[in-house]
């Protein structure tokens, strides 16, 4: 009965995690892909040709000197967080769940 109810839970909780991604890539999909012209999008639909060629006014000022970061950011360390987190919660469910079946053997022997 309580596998019956933990099967369950995880299937409505992969329903749910599958629904979200969905949207998320619904709405940001057309948002994406709208027509830029100089950076501004353009108005009305979105789609389609612009309407108004941009005007571009060169300028003569010098550029802001730039320095490089000392540690170039790749994005690895949000990755390997992530994957801490994951084993992390992997783990304590794991535990859980074996805690509640000897629980529920203790309780039929």
């Amino acid at each position: 009965m309580v596998r019956r109810a933990v099967d369950m839970w995880l299937k409505i909780l992969a329903i749910g995690a599958s629904a979200l991604f969905c949207a998320v890539l619904l709405v940001s999909g057309p948002a994406s892909a709208a027509p830029t012209t100089g950076g501004v999008t353009t108005g009305g639909t979105g789609y389609g040709p612009a309407t108004a060629p941009a005007t571009v006014t060169p300028t003569t000022a010098a550029p802001a000197p730039t320095t490089a970061p000392a540690i170039a950011f790749t994005g690895a360390e949000i990755e390997l967080m992530v994957i801490i987190g994951a084993v992390a919660i992997g783990t304590g469910g794991t535990l859980v769940l074996v805690s509640r079946r000897r629980r529920a053997a203790r309780v039929q022997a």
